[in-house]
């Protein structure tokens, strides 16, 4: 419980300082608020920002996206699970994918399919009252197709590898990924 509290302190801080460093931004007149849905938004002095963000944390990473459009971020450790819930939450399409795979493979596959449902749910902005059955993830040939019964929009998602016990996922209106994410140490 305490480390989860040090890295969503730690995770708040992290916004700031990228305001700051890369948006030139004071935030001494930012504020980060919170909607009906628990979706984290900038404020400058009564007024929305043009700026979305979003942010995530597992283990020992805190990890942030920014963009000009809507936008979702993921990241989860990979360790064990429970068959369970990928039956419970997983399409049967997923289900079925997830299956085929064994060992370390379906660890993998779970988590994939995992980081991309909550990045997809975080950038909607409505929280876990998205029921994760109501929509789907499908690959071929390193393409993610999303189908879903909610929303009828255009998203696009890209996951990166950051270390092989890690699975991360992002979500976004704008197919405009970085290649290669930014890896800032807290020490910075």
């Amino acid at each position: 419980m305490i480390e989860r509290y040090k890295r969503s302190i730690i995770s708040k801080l992290f916004v700031k300082i990228i305001l700051e460093k890369y948006y030139k931004m004071n935030t001494k007149e930012i504020n980060i608020v919170r909607d009906q849905y628990g979706k984290p938004f900038l404020t400058k002095q009564n007024m929305e920002l043009n700026l979305y963000f979003n942010i995530s944390h597992s283990g020992e990473w805190v990890v942030c996206a920014f963009s000009d459009c809507e936008i979702g971020i993921d990241i989860e450790k990979i360790d064990t699970y429970s068959p369970k819930i990928a039956k419970r939450f997983f399409s049967h399409n997923e289900y079925n994918t997830f299956l085929e795979k064994s060992g370390r493979e379906r660890d993998r596959c779970f988590f994939d399919i995992w980081t991309l449902k909550e990045s997809y749910v975080k950038a909607l902005g409505k929280g876990l009252s998205v029921p994760f059955r109501s929509f789907s993830f499908s690959f071929n040939d390193n393409t993610i197709t999303l189908r879903s019964d909610i929303e009828k929009s255009h998203w696009f998602f890209k996951q990166y590898e950051i270390t092989s016990d890690y699975c991360l996922s992002l979500c976004a209106r704008a197919n405009d990924f970085p290649l290669n994410l930014k890896k800032i140490a807290l020490s910075e």
